[in-house]
């Protein structure tokens, strides 16, 4: 069985090992990546902010951290730990590169949430999540763009302007965390990280559209206090990146809720015993998360599937999963999530000169929300309840739901500008937004090309999902899968 050990490095892993034995500096990669972003922003739109002044925050904290490590004695440390675990005196982030989206507080620094209406705030305090990446040692490099307020699949409508597709710029990158996923594809030698927003699916649409692995933990695993709220009852704070395991890694330093093991619950006997003998029962839906999907993502995913089936004894697909209650979904996430937002920017929307500032859609949508009322939103979050007791008895079956992320690839930017709440919008959160609702954890991970079409097509992402709290699994089960996929 693949393992999340120690030994299997992703790139933020060889990056430390690399800065611990002095072939490279903190400053030196924070150098490099800043002047990599400075040539593809203009194209690609990514950053809102980019601390690329010498004396600003990304510089100033690489040069504490090569000053700390440059006096750290590594002869007081044993043989036998060193060979255990050769970072063992660094702090788990050390010296890892981070992009956060504009919407997370950083404290004295421009937090804009990509709306003309904060484009001048600067808030007093970190995001708690921001304060653990310094604690732990991490250097922030800049504020990526995003869909204005979060409110938004597709980061067309920002007050900076759209966030284009790493892969074609004439497409969108997905939304509303479009700029970190765009950050993370685009970074040099793949090792810088980002922190993205995620309320319907906004981590893992813009890592499906650009090639990226984006994982949404289970509800409340990582703190969003410090964050502009778009819906607080739904709101997820997730991690984008080039690799499973540089995902776990910062999953790990940043998350603070108490991890469940599902697989010990008296009333899943089949599950344990599925476990224990080291089968991975993985569940294909014939239905909702596969219909409408365009011929690209059809094949794709549909390839993906036959692969896994062919792999070996250790993981059993399972076809035909009954997940009839997700249709049930859209109506009570959207109720939810636009109610708590029109409560949160009420007086943004009520005031007529404010509310001109922002886009379009994004008023259009508040608009709604002002109208849902209190009714609605209790009846909501009764459907809420019933929708995740029903969704977890799914995992009795299986252990973990493999969908494709999006059943369509990146559009085109013109065809998305001025329609954002159109065809599209639904489209693209439809697979995603019913993890939000019922809190799962999910992963999003890249697809290999197809082979039966035409090679370096647009990229598609396979979502893997598991019961509530099994992030540790569903990490796992996409390093395995994204293996045997290649």
């Amino acid at each position: 069985m693949i393992s999340l050990e120690t030994e299997e490095f992703g790139a933020i892993g060889k990056f430390q090992r690399d800065l611990f034995e002095g072939r490279i500096s903190c400053e030196e990669a924070t150098r490099k990546e800043i002047s990599n972003i400075s040539r593809y922003n203009r194209e690609f739109n990514a950053f809102i902010t980019l601390f690329d002044r010498e004396e600003d925050i990304a510089f100033s904290e690489a040069r504490r951290l090569d000053k700390k490590l440059s006096s750290m004695r590594l002869g007081s440390l044993k043989e036998k730990e060193r060979r255990l675990h050769p970072l063992l005196p660094l702090p788990p982030l050390f010296g890892v590169l981070f992009s956060i989206k504009d919407n997370i507080f950083l404290k004295d620094r421009r937090t804009t949430a990509a709306s003309g209406a904060f484009k001048d705030f600067v808030p007093k305090i970190n995001a708690e999540v921001v304060d653990l990446i310094i604690r732990f040692g991490g250097i922030i490099v800049g504020k990526t763009n995003l869909h204005e307020l979060a409110l938004g699949a597709t980061s067309s409508s920002s007050y900076f302007g759209p966030v284009r597709n790493p892969r074609d710029s004439s497409r969108i990158s997905g939304g509303s965390s479009g700029g970190s996923a765009v950050s993370v594809a685009l970074s040099d030698e793949k090792r810088l990280v980002s922190l993205g927003t995620d309320t319907g699916g906004s981590v893992r649409i813009p890592a499906a559209l650009s090639g990226v692995f984006g994982f949404k933990p289970t509800l409340s695993s990582i703190s969003t206090v410090g964050v502009f709220p778009l819906s607080a009852t739904l709101d997820h704070v997730g991690i984008l990146a080039n690799s499973i395991q540089d995902i776990s890694l910062v999953y790990h330093a940043l998350s603070s809720a108490k991890k469940h093991d599902n697989s010990k619950s008296d009333d899943a006997p089949s599950k344990s015993k599925a476990k224990s003998q080291g089968l991975i029962r993985l569940g294909v839906a014939s239905e909702f998360f596969t219909e409408e999907m365009d011929k690209y993502v059809s094949s794709t995913f549909w390839a993906s599937v036959e692969k896994l089936k062919g792999f070996d004894d250790s993981i059993k697909v399972v076809d035909e999963v009954d997940v009839s209650i997700c249709r049930k979904a859209y109506y009570p996430r959207r109720k939810i999530q636009l109610g708590e937002a029109a409560w949160f920017y009420k007086e943004l929307i009520s005031s007529k000169s404010k509310r001109r500032l922002l886009q379009p859609d994004v008023r259009r949508l508040l608009d709604i929300g002002s109208k849902v009322g209190e009714i609605g939103q209790m009846f909501s979050q009764i459907l809420r309840l019933e929708f995740a007791l029903r969704l977890a008895k799914i995992f009795n079956e299986i252990d973990y739901l493999l969908t494709p992320t999006c059943p369509i690839v990146a559009p085109k930017l013109d065809d998305i500008l001025g329609h954002e709440t159109g065809p599209a919008r639904y489209l693209l959160i439809r697979n995603t937004e019913p993890f939000n609702l019922a809190g799962f954890p999910a992963l999003s991970i890249p697809a290999p090309p197809s082979s039966s079409l035409v090679r370096g097509s647009l990229p598609v992402g396979i979502q893997i999902v598991g019961n509530f709290g099994e992030d540790e699994g569903v990490l796992r089960a996409g390093l395995l899968i994204s293996k045997i996929l290649g």
